[in-house]
């Protein structure tokens, strides 16, 4: 009898090796009994019994039998279904673990021989595989459940383990019969102790799950070292607990682990609700704010639209040298004001991720003389001369985000004009490199003779509302908000945004960002070559009376024939009432009643049904933000216009928009 005969040469078929034999009365028999191993060391519990007796105790251990592996089957099939369907990564290593952990107890116990091949023997070498299998899935569940990736070297420690045993279940797969096979005892007294003392240091570290986790490996632990120490014959054991001690171990290891991972389960499972009740409220959160700084940004705005619009027409009016300085102070001061709101609102779009860029066909050198020009009466005032340098091979039209790479040199150059006394500030702008046949690489430097910046302080300039130093803030003022903004729109473009400075020296910042090459400005529409705004009849509807002043104007002075409007109803009427009422429409987009986009759509709808020519609509608001913008869009109107308007901007739309005439 033995592993390597076939099931069916037993003289007793049943798991266990039975010998039948007779024994008469009062007549004394010599049995010699020789046992062979050559794949492990044993224990030979053996008990001569009668009958009956054999029978009374087979049934009691195959109800004990039926028991071990109907819960191991059990949560073998329950965990395999949590993991098949997604719910516990984490099942897969216990899975393994508890299949290899089950058969490897099946080959001890002969239970596998029993259900194998009645006419085949099981391979050799099985019960070493599958208590291999059973350690090795063990390290790899206790490194996923403790989540030991924290502590490297405790991690690194299991990993070196899983290769060993996978580097030994390779050899026993190629090797003879018994190679390697004393080394599993030590083996596993030696992995089952990582395992405990893993769990030790993982729940000392305040992870609470760890408690179930070292209660389980205790009490199987607990059993192996005493299955360990009879087989290597330090201790004898009971025959009986030979066979139910890694049962009731076994057991309660796996029920045990199993308790842990649903404990687990609905720890993680609460922990992601509370991240994603986080997620909820930190976006409303984002929402709010950003609701809110939208409706102040509007609210200023619409005054500052009046301020800045009425000191614009100031400035070109006859005035002595102090009335000039004290509008082109007032003009200033809104402007700063103005810059202050932008950088706000973007640095909330930038943070919550709605910023959004926008491309568009845009005169590239014209976009830079518009930024120095910008700067001219602020440095003529600090005796600072502007320089301009940009090479010959720089393309005049390009696409991008003229906005935005405006936004940046504004607010590199406003910074060069402010800490700068004396000497120059100069604007370089070149192609850095062709990134594709219709890509470029744009570099705009900025360099200025200002105080500096050192090397320490140069680290923080990039930081939402840092300067270079207190003093700095309290000597220039400012929020500590354009570069950071600037570098994060930079990055946006896919560019970079860089400093150089020593103190008292200057300081040199380079914008590097892709743009698309363009032959013309496809954004403009075909009108005469000779044409101007004069005669131009625009309908301005607007329900604030200081706005209309001020638009209106801004219109004359560009010798444009007014209409206003107080509301959306009265712009309805006058544009049914009349086909030729006007060339163009400036609407405003918060009103009473009909708001400026129910009218455009009233409007649209008005013209189609008349047959007419759809006029130019263009947007009149206080809000900047893109959702805006293309609500602006999405209910007909042409074009949009932020307050506050300026003379120029109101000029370049109107030229872009006017009709042939």
């Amino acid at each position: 009898m033995g592993d390597t005969l076939p099931f069916s040469s037993r003289p007793v078929h049943i798991r266990t090796f039975t010998l039948p034999f007779t024994l008469l009365p009062d007549t004394p028999r010599t049995l010699y009994l020789r046992v062979y191993s050559l794949t492990s060391a044993m224990t030979v519990p053996v008990s001569l019994v009668g009958r009956n007796t054999f029978i009374e105790q087979q049934s009691s251990n195959e109800w004990l039998m039926g028991g071990f592996y109907g819960i191991g089957l059990g949560l073998l099939c329950y965990h395999l279904v949590l993991w098949l369907g997604g719910r516990e990564r984490n099942s897969r290593f216990y899975v393994l673990h508890l299949a290899s952990s089950t058969l490897y107890v099946a080959t001890l116990q002969g239970v596998l021989q029993q259900f194998w091949f009645e006419s085949q023997v099981l391979p050799q070498n099985t019960n070493h595989f599958f208590g291999y299998m059973s350690l090795l899935s063990g390290l790899l569940f206790a490194r996923d459940y403790l989540q030991t990736r924290r502590w490297q070297w405790l991690d690194r420690l299991l990993l070196f383990l899983c290769a060993t045993q996978a580097i030994i279940i390779a050899i026993l797969l190629a090797s003879p019969v018994g190679t390697l096979a004393p080394l599993q005892g030590g083996v596993a007294l030696l992995t089952l102790a990582v395992l405990l003392l893993s769990g030790l240091y993982s729940l000392f570290q305040g992870r609470p799950e760890a408690r179930i986790f070292v209660l389980a490996w205790s009490t199987f632990l607990l059993t192996v070292t005493l299955l360990a120490l009879g087989a290597y014959g330090v201790i004898t054991l009971p025959g009986i607990l030979t066979v139910i001690g890694v049962q009731v171990g076994l057991v309660m290891q796996q029920v045990l682990l199993s308790f842990g991972l649903a404990g687990r389960f609905r720890s993680l499972k609460k922990e992601s609700l509370q991240r994603q009740q986080e997620i909820a409220r930190t976006q409303a959160e984002n929402d709010a704010k950003s609701d809110f700084l939208a409706k102040m940004s509007h609210e200023i705005r619409t005054p500052m639209n009046a301020v800045l619009g009425l000191a614009d027409l100031l400035r070109g009016t006859r005035m002595d040298a102090t009335q000039r300085n004290y509008v082109e102070t007032i003009y200033s001061a809104g402007s700063s004001l103005l810059n202050v709101i932008n950088d706000i609102l973007d640095f909330s779009k930038i943070s919550s991720g709605k910023l959004q860029l926008e491309v568009s066909t845009f005169n590239l050198h014209q976009l830079l003389e518009d930024c120095l020009m910008i700067f001219h009466a602020s440095a003529e005032q600090k005796n600072i001369h502007l320089v301009s340098d940009w090479d010959e091979t720089l393309p005049e039209w390009v696409k991008g985000d003229p906005t935005r790479l405006r936004q940046i040199l504004l607010n590199l150059l406003s910074n060069a004009v402010k800490f700068t006394d004396h000497g120059e500030i100069a604007l370089k702008a070149r192609t850095a490199d062709s990134l594709e046949r219709d890509t470029l690489l744009l570099s705009c430097q900025v360099s200025d003779h200002g105080i500096g910046i050192s090397r320490e302080e140069l680290s923080n300039l990039f930081h939402s509302f840092q300067q270079a130093d207190s003093s700095t803030s309290r000597k220039y003022g400012g929020t500590g908000l354009g570069l950071a903004i600037s570098r994060q729109l930079a990055e946006l473009m896919q560019g970079r945004l860089e400093a150089r400075s020593k103190p008292a020296k200057g300081s040199i910042f380079t914008l590097t960002v892709p743009l698309q090459r363009s032959e013309k400005n496809e954004n403009q529409p075909e009108r005469p070559a000779q044409h101007g705004t004069e005669g131009l009849r625009v309908l301005v509807v607007e329900d604030n009376a200081v706005n209309q002043m001020v638009i209106g104007a801004l219109l004359d002075t560009l010798s444009v024939e007014v209409k206003l409007a107080s509301s959306g109803e009265e712009a309805l009427q006058a544009i049914s009432q009349q086909q030729d009422f006007a060339d163009m429409i400036l609407m405003d987009c918060e009103m009473p009643g009909l708001d400026g986009y129910q009218t455009t759509r009233l409007i649209r709808d008005l013209e189609s049904q008349l047959g007419r020519e759809p006029l130019p609509i263009l947007a009149l608001t206080a809000h900047a933000t893109t959702e805006h913008r293309e609500r602006c869009f999405a209910c007909g109107m042409n074009d949009h216009i932020s307050k506050p308007v300026t003379r120029s901007q109101l000029k370049e739309k109107l030229l872009q928009w006017s009709p042939p005439r």
